[in-house]
């Protein structure tokens, strides 16, 4: 058993609620860890929502909150010309982890506020990571293309942000904070997924592939994969009995967006809905009031055809209007940088 298990979270005030969900399954699957420490990088929190996250170490004897200072890296994001992503930089604050995480860190896990976590995660870091530096899970979604347009190439291995092993040692050796700011500065600022491009461009090939049970996305859960695959096709991700075997393993769901809404929206489609009101229920978030997701033209086509056509059919859609939103997405941000 470990000594200590270092968490990172970012977010900002409008996922708070989440981020507090998400710590209340982690805090409920490993009782039994020795010690915890959860670094939260709280952009624009309210004292009221300070307060709730400090209750956790009341609650938990093992766990103890640590609230860093991020006026700095937020300055430094500014004159750097980071852009936000949604309106806050909370996103980009993970890159900078090495300002604060404790010395004595040996690895750091890094947790979206939309993860669910089902298990004890004590398996992640003792991961072997062969070497390298970050432990990540592929993305699903991303196509070819789009990673040839950000420059890492078709062929390459395009991983999800939402959960990332770091290891300290080899992140601070290899100087990764400096070379992420050099590229921002001498090479391209504007991604359509700020974190999550830059993160695959500099680390590229220091990258451990973990497997597909340590950031389950959505779609796994609705489509078997051999009906994935027939829309996805032959590409580098992970085999048919590794996503069976990652669903029946879960350690951590990933709720990003799916059909455009999220599990804490009120009458959504989303296949972890259940996993997050389980635990929202006995978090310091329990008074939420689910709301209506107030989506869009194109996300209430998509909510319709998925009630009526059938999931192939569904899926070849769905796959096209992804990958325009992307295509649209690296266009808008090139110009941006146009126009600077």
């Amino acid at each position: 058993m470990r000594e200590r298990l270092d968490i990172l979270y970012q977010f900002d005030e409008k996922y708070a609620p989440y981020a507090g969900v998400s710590m209340t399954s982690l805090l409920e699957n490993n009782k039994s860890a020795k010690r915890i420490y959860i670094y939260i990088l709280g952009d624009k929190l309210s004292g009221k929502t300070v307060e709730r996250f400090k209750s956790f170490s009341e609650k938990y004897t093992n766990v103890q909150i640590k609230f860093p200072d991020i006026q700095k890296m937020i300055s430094n994001m500014k004159d750097l010309g980071l852009p936000t992503y949604r309106g806050s930089y909370a996103a980009n604050l993970r890159m900078f982890l090495d300002e604060f995480v404790d010395a004595d860190a040996d690895r750091v896990l890094y947790l979206d506020a939309d993860t669910i976590i089902n298990r004890n995660i004590e398996s992640i870091f003792s991961y072997g990571l062969s070497g390298k530096t970050l432990g990540m899970v592929l993305e699903s979604l991303t196509n070819a293309k789009y990673k040839e347009a950000i420059g890492i190439g078709q062929e390459a291995e395009y991983f999800n942000s939402g959960v990332i092993l770091y290891d300290m040692e080899k992140w601070r050796k290899r100087h990764y904070k400096n070379r992420i700011i050099e590229h921002i500065r001498n090479v391209r600022s504007n991604y359509p997924c700020p974190d999550q491009d830059l993160i695959n461009i500099i680390c590229k090939e220091d990258i451990c592939r973990m497997p597909i049970k340590y950031n389950f996305q959505p779609f796994h859960r609705v489509y078997k994969p051999e009906l994935y695959f027939r829309v996805y096709k032959s590409r580098p991700y992970y085999a048919e009995n590794e996503i069976k075997e990652g669903n029946k393993h879960t350690v951590i769901y990933h709720c990003y967006r799916y059909i455009g809404e999220f599990p804490w929206h009120r009458d959504a489609l989303h296949p972890f809905t259940d996993e997050f009101d389980k635990y929202l229920v006995i978090s310091p978030w329990a008074d939420y009031v689910k709301g209506f997701s107030g989506c869009g033209v194109i996300v209430t086509i998509e909510k319709i055809l998925y009630g009526i056509l059938p999931e192939y059919i569904f899926l070849l859609i769905f796959k096209a209007i992804h990958d325009m939103v992307l295509r649209n997405a690296e266009k808008a941000s090139r110009q941006k940088r146009l126009e600077k």
